[in-house]
């Protein structure tokens, strides 16, 4: 007999956001910088995390479900934290809110946070985990790794909202594998039900040669080494982007070639083809610099974005450029540009116009989640922006009484990197 699994409901009392207030401001002055030498950047939403050089893994942002992976039982930690109990050395990230994943240098991956959708993929996890669980039954070493998350869509008024997480894994044969939620049909495997799928199953009806998997809200997308693009699951705002707003949709290519990189937002995608241009469809402001759309519409199919040139990576709506410049577009309500808050956004929240983000020094890898970019430099300093209401951009400040606490330009996070002590 199956039992119902309910996220718990946490609500932090004046006191406790007192003492966090009050954390925030010791961190200022008193924490010093973890020195961290990043190899890569992942944005999880609610928090983010760093996996070092050496394979360490450090955490910092909202923890209501154990997903910066420590024994700190605070629900906000403003501050890098090594994550406990891994047994290895990290090569691989993947983050969403409520959630972490790692690849080890063995090829197993290991997961933490929220498990109510058993997205942990691990059978005696609980509804939580604060310390990593090894995920049971991928029949390969994956190559890629992403996790979604979203908030499920009523079915009728009275019908509760429930938390959606899953995750997706390329493996080194070309199959697609993916675990958790699946009332969207987001796992891909042929069945559409409420149930969430606790061990990996294969995505059916892709090509051979997937090279990279990107999950949304609720909708996946693969990317094939011939530049291919197929999406499945939701596809309420045309996020699968074959011109069509069918509710639900098994792996459906999309009309476009020539994709280096792709990347699935709560209700939307984007891509970067080889030529440097960023294309997005779904929930997306539309229109161009000159001409812009009186807010977002839903977009069925590719349609290329104004002004983006020579990008190499795109993550949600912002590019990384060659030259190591960032540019982001979209909604900018919590200063998402990195660029301040500008004039002459749609509804005074948003543009389909690229912002260059004010960076100091050129950017070496770009990630995003939520409302919040965080990028790596030249130099292996981290610097982020966009909200920071539960400590994301970990800069050691945060404000949980606070629906959004707005960074709009780029400030350095507590980990950086001292080549020098090397």
């Amino acid at each position: 007999m199956k039992t119902s699994r309910i996220r718990p409901e946490r609500r932090l009392t004046s006191a406790t956001i007192a003492a966090l207030a009050a954390l925030s401001a010791s961190c200022e002055d008193d924490v010093a910088p973890n020195k961290v030498c990043a190899a890569e950047v992942r944005v999880g939403g609610d928090h983010s995390c760093v996996r070092s050089s050496e394979g360490e893994v450090w955490c910092w942002g909202g923890n209501e479900y154990g997903q910066l992976g420590t024994t700190e039982i605070e629900p906000a930690v403003p501050r890098p934290l090594a994550v406990e109990h891994l047994p290895g050395r990290a090569v691989l990230l993947a983050l969403s809110p409520g959630n972490s994943c790692a690849k080890l240098h063995d090829g197993s991956v290991w997961c933490w946070g929220d498990n109510t959708s058993l997205q942990l993929g691990h059978p005696s996890a609980g509804i939580m985990s604060a310390t990593p669980v090894q995920v049971l039954g991928l029949p390969g070493v994956p190559v890629s790794l992403a996790l979604g998350f979203s908030w499920d869509r009523k079915i009728n008024s009275e019908s509760p909202v429930t938390p959606q997480s899953f995750a997706c894994a390329v493996l080194g044969d070309g199959s697609v594998w993916c675990w958790g939620a699946n009332r969207r049909a987001q796992l891909g495997h042929g069945q559409y039900h409420g149930e969430p799928v606790g061990e990996p199953t294969r995505v059916v009806g892709l090509p051979p040669d997937v090279v990279q998997v990107a999950a949304g809200g609720l909708h996946a997308c693969a990317r094939t080494g011939s530049g291919r693009v197929w999406c499945w699951g939701d596809n309420l705002d045309g996020q699968i982007g074959d011109g069509t707003t069918s509710e639900v949709r098994g792996p459906t290519q999309v009309p476009l070639d020539g994709v280096a990189g792709v990347s699935a937002n709560s209700d939307s995608t984007c891509v970067v083809r080889g030529d440097g241009s960023a294309w997005c469809w779904g929930m997306i402001f539309a229109g161009t610099c000159e001409v812009e759309s009186p807010g977002r519409i839903r977009q069925t199919l590719p349609a290329r974005v104004d002004g983006v040139e020579s990008a190499i990576s795109v993550q949600e709506t912002c590019a990384l450029l060659a030259d190591g410049s960032v540019e982001c577009w979209g909604i900018n309500s919590a200063g998402q540009f990195g660029a301040g808050f500008v004039s002459g956004q749609t509804d005074g929240y948003g543009s389909p116009c690229p912002h260059h983000v004010q960076l100091s020094e050129p950017a070496g890898q770009l990630s995003a989640g939520g409302a919040s970019r965080c990028v790596s430099s030249a130099s292996d300093q981290l610097w982020c922006w966009g909200n920071n209401r539960q400590g994301q951009l970990g800069d050691g400040t945060l404000d949980l009484s606070k629906p959004t606490l707005a960074v709009p330009r780029p400030v350095r996070t507590l980990a950086w990197c001292d080549h020098a002590a090397r």
